[in-house]
């Protein structure tokens, strides 16, 4: 069963008196004006404390690599006897990994009026409640009704440009979904309830689905197949790690909602830094301001979607990359700068378009190759080598380091390899293939 927020009615407002327009026009502008003075100020702290602002950018790139990483973490269960909680976690191993995490929180509550299980469609966190009195009834009713709430939550995250069929839209959104043969009665309520259903029936009893409607069939049976990574991660290894970790690091629901809107947070944060750096190097011409303003933008941008956060973690493997080269001396800021701009000038035009309407930043300028940028070609070798190190190193770190600690100390290792997988793994990886690429650029004679 699906719910949603509806919006009620507004009433009609009174006529503004003129003072009282004048101050409602003028609050967009006073929290844009907060909102960035607070960037601004952030921006400038950190200007003058690189170390600091390195161990901040390496935190969050690490804390987003994370996130980047396919996706194992159990939802936090609340609300379930001991027993209950054995049956919902035995349902949850015979699902593919990667939908049981599109589960965040599982509430057991005394009873829901007129429903066996709801799932809420929120915009950071899916929730799932299963009423008690109704799962109660029998072992195989509650493992359908678990089923079908999750096939729900899977149909919600598919609208969060999480797979690449469907951007930004619902699974369930398209044909033929919401249109019959049914496999059940109930899949004619709506095209939600339709794909929830035919879903659950797929893992429960998929002769019916084939039998009831191929075509529906063979779009669950594509969307369930799992990619080289989802394949590696689902083992035991990652699933119980993936268990302690939903019921120790997030012993409720709100710890949990707190957590995913605390990294969505972050990632707007790092756009708009990035945002704030492309205007302070309009007003100073610094190359390293410029250079790291269409970074941060870019990778704050691209870790706002499931799909393409492992694309930012490339960017921020670059953007590290450039930035140890340019502290050894091995090119200057201006060199970085010139790499950069050879792929962002065309975006950077759009976005400085935009900016100089709000009144933000200044229009976009052609970087004029001089003297200065005589090493372009080998910071672009040590930014696409920081980037490739970072994205392997950013996969195999943490996963080498949650198998190794899972079979030393069980899902408590796991957890701790995890973290310390995920730091080694992006740091490193990061380091020795931007250095790789400054050297092959010098073989090369770039």
């Amino acid at each position: 069963m699906i719910v949603s927020a509806v919006s009620a009615s507004k009433p009609t407002p009174r006529p503004a008196q003129p003072d009282e327009a004048t101050v409602e026009r003028s609050i967009p502008g006073k929290i844009k004006d907060v909102l960035l003075d607070g960037v601004r100020a952030s921006t400038d702290f950190l200007d003058r404390h690189p170390v600091l602002e390195a161990t901040v950018g390496d935190a969050m790139a690490i804390s987003r690599g994370l996130h980047a990483f396919p996706k194992f973490i159990y939802p936090t269960i609340t609300g379930a006897t001991p027993q209950e909680r054995e049956f919902i976690l035995n349902v949850l191993d015979s699902l593919p990994l990667k939908d049981v995490n599109t589960v965040k929180s599982l509430e057991v509550v005394p009873d829901i009026p007129d429903a066996s299980g709801l799932a809420f469609r929120h915009t950071v966190t899916n929730q799932i409640q299963l009423s008690r009195e109704q799962i109660s009834i029998r072992p195989e009713w509650f493992r359908e009704v678990l089923t079908h709430e999750v096939g729900h939550t899977k149909d919600y995250n598919s609208a969060w440009f999480n797979h690449p069929s469907d951007l930004g839209h619902n699974h369930s959104s398209r044909e033929p979904w919401g249109a019959g043969p049914y496999v059940t009665e109930y899949s004619g309520k709506s095209h939600y309830e339709d794909y929830a259903e035919s879903y659950a029936k797929y893992h429960v009893d998929p002769d019916r689905l084939k039998e009831a409607n191929p075509e529906k069939y063979a779009l669950i049976e594509k969307h369930e197949q799992q990619n080289f990574m989802e394949r590696l991660i689902d083992r035991e290894e990652f699933r119980e790690t993936g268990k302690w970790i939903g019921e120790n690091a997030f012993p409720n629901q709100g710890l949990r909602t707190g957590v995913e809107v605390f990294y969505w947070a972050t990632g707007g944060l790092q756009a708009l830094v990035g945002w704030d750096q492309l205007r302070k190097a309009s007003e100073t011409d610094n190359p390293h301001h410029h250079m790291s303003g269409v970074l941060n933008l870019t990778a704050g941008v691209l870790f706002g979607s499931q799909l393409l956060a492992v694309a930012g973690m490339g960017v921020q493997g670059a953007h590290r990359a450039l930035n140890g080269a340019i502290a050894r001396g091995e090119i200057t800021a201006a060199d970085g700068d010139a790499a950069v701009r050879t792929f962002s000038d065309p975006l950077e035009m759009g976005v400085r378009w935009a900016g100089s309407k709000l009144g933000l930043m200044d229009k976009f300028e052609k970087l004029e190759t001089n003297a200065l940028v005589e090493k372009r070609g080998q910071a672009s070798f040590i930014g696409v080598g920081g980037a490739a190190g970072a994205l392997v190193g950013g996969m195999v770190g943490p996963y080498g380091g949650l198998m190794a600690g899972y079979h030393v100390a069980g899902p408590v290792g796991g957890a701790v390899g995890l973290v310390v997988g995920a730091l080694a793994g992006y740091a490193l990886g990061a380091t020795l293939g931007g250095r790789a690429g400054g050297a092959l650029a010098r073989g090369l004679g770039v």
